[in-house]
C-alpha cells in the first residue's frame, strides 16, 4: 500500500500540472483574442485608409473635370473669338426727322482683318423682315462709318457683311440688335421711383423719373404735367415744368435725403415726416436681352417732383385723408417732337 506521504505528492504533481495547463490555455486564448482585435483593428484601419484613398480619388476626379470644363470653355472662347472678325461696334443717334418718324444713325465699327479690295456693308432687317443696307464707302481701312435712317417704331437685326474677290462673309460671329423701338418709346422715360401718402392736413406725391433725348435736337423735354385722379375722374391737373427737380444738381447730402423719401420742398408746419405709406421706391433695372445688343450712348437726365397739397389750400377739390386710397397723382411728359408718355 502507498503511504499518505506518496498519494499527497501525486496530489500535488496533478495540481501543479492542471495549473500549468490552465496558464497554457490562458496564454493561448490571450494570444488569441489579442491576434483577433489586431486583426480587427488592422482591417478597420486599412478600411479607413482605402476610404480616404478613394475620397481623394473622387476630389482629384472631380477637379480634372473642372479644369477640363475650364480648359474646353477657354477653348471654345478662343475660338469664337477668333471667328468674330469685329473688334468694335457702336451706333449713336444723331439726327431726328419727326415727319417720317426715323432717326439718322451712325454705325462705328472696328475691323480686326481685311480682305484686299474687299467692301463691307451694314445689311439690316427690322421685324417685319425688310432689308436695307449701306455700304461704308471706305476701302482698304480697318476702322470706318456710315448712317442710316432708321425707323423710330422698329427693332433691327445688324449683319457686317464684307464682298471681295474670294467671296462674301459675315464679319461678326454674332448679329447685334439695335432696339430703336424700346429706346424710342418703351424707354425713352423711365420711372425711378414713386411714392406719396397723406396725413391729417395734406396729400403730397414723391416721384422720379430719368428721361434720355440722345443729345439730339427737338428730341428733348417741352413740358410736364401733373395729373390728379379720382377714380376715372381728373380732379387736379397742373403744368409742374418749373417745379422739377434736377438731380444731377443736388448735393450729396440731398440725394441721400431723396433716397430715403425725404421731401426737399415747403411742408407745413406740423408735417410730421413720411407717413408708413408714403414712399415705395421702385428702381427700374435695365431689361435689355443680354445677347448681342448693343446699346446707343444717349443724353440721360433724372428729375425728381415732390407736390404737398394741404387740403385748405384746395377747396374746390373737397379732399381729406379718408380719400387717399381712392386718389392717384400721376405726370405727362410731353416732348419737342409732339410726342408725350405717362410716369405713374
Amino acid at each position: 500500500m502507498e503511504s499518505n506521504g506518496n498519494k499527497t505528492d501525486k496530489a500535488v504533481g496533478k495540481s501543479q500540472v492542471d495549473l500549468k495547463q490552465n496558464i497554457i490555455i490562458g496564454l493561448l486564448i490571450a494570444n488569441l483574442v489579442f491576434s483577433m482585435t489586431f486583426i480587427y483593428n488592422r482591417q478597420n484601419i486599412m478600411d479607413n485608409q482605402l476610404r480616404n484613398v478613394e475620397n481623394q480619388v473622387s476630389m482629384l476626379g472631380n477637379q480634372m473635370n473642372r479644369i477640363s470644363g475650364d480648359v474646353v470653355y477657354q477653348i471654345q472662347q478662343m475660338e469664337e473669338e477668333a471667328m468674330n472678325l469685329v473688334a468694335d461696334f457702336n451706333y449713336d443717334y444723331v439726327g431726328l426727322n419727326g415727319d417720317n418718324q426715323t432717326v439718322k444713325t451712325k454705325f462705328t465699327v472696328d475691323l480686326k482683318e481685311r480682305q484686299e479690295g474687299g467692301r463691307v456693308y451694314f445689311v439690316l432687317e427690322n421685324e417685319d423682315g425688310k432689308g436695307l443696307s449701306i455700304e461704308s464707302g471706305d476701302e482698304d481701312l480697318m476702322s470706318f462709318s456710315a448712317s442710316l435712317d432708321l425707323a423710330m417704331d422698329q427693332n433691327y437685326e445688324l449683319k457686317i457683311i464684307e464682298e471681295s474677290a474670294s467671296g462674301s462673309r459675315q464679319m461678326n460671329r454674332e448679329n447685334y440688335y439695335l432696339n430703336l423701338r424700346q429706346d424710342f418709346y418703351e424707354r425713352r422715360v423711365e420711372e425711378t421711383m414713386s411714392g406719396g401718402g397723406s396725413n391729417n392736413k395734406c396729400v403730397y406725391y414723391n416721384k422720379g423719373f430719368m428721361v434720355n433725348d440722345y443729345g439730339i435736337d427737338g428730341f428733348g423735354v417741352a413740358e410736364v404735367r401733373f395729373v390728379m385722379t379720382m377714380g376715372e375722374e381728373v380732379i387736379y391737373e397742373e403744368v409742374v415744368t418749373d417745379q422739377l427737380i434736377d438731380v444731377d444738381a443736388l448735393s450729396a447730402k440731398e440725394r441721400t435725403m431723396i433716397a430715403a423719401g425725404e421731401m426737399l420742398v415747403e411742408v407745413p408746419t406740423g408735417f410730421g415726416g413720411i407717413s408708413e405709406e408714403a414712399v415705395a421706391e421702385v428702381v427700374l433695372e435695365s431689361k435689355r436681352e443680354e445677347s448681342n445688343d448693343i446699346v446707343s450712348s444717349g443724353d440721360i437726365k433724372r428729375f425728381i417732383f415732390q407736390k404737398v397739397m394741404v387740403y385748405d389750400d384746395y377747396p374746390n377739390l373737397h379732399i381729406n385723408p379718408d380719400m387717399m386710397y381712392e386718389m392717384d397723382g400721376y405726370l405727362v411728359v410731353t416732348f419737342e417732337d409732339g410726342s408725350s408718355m405717362r410716369v405713374w
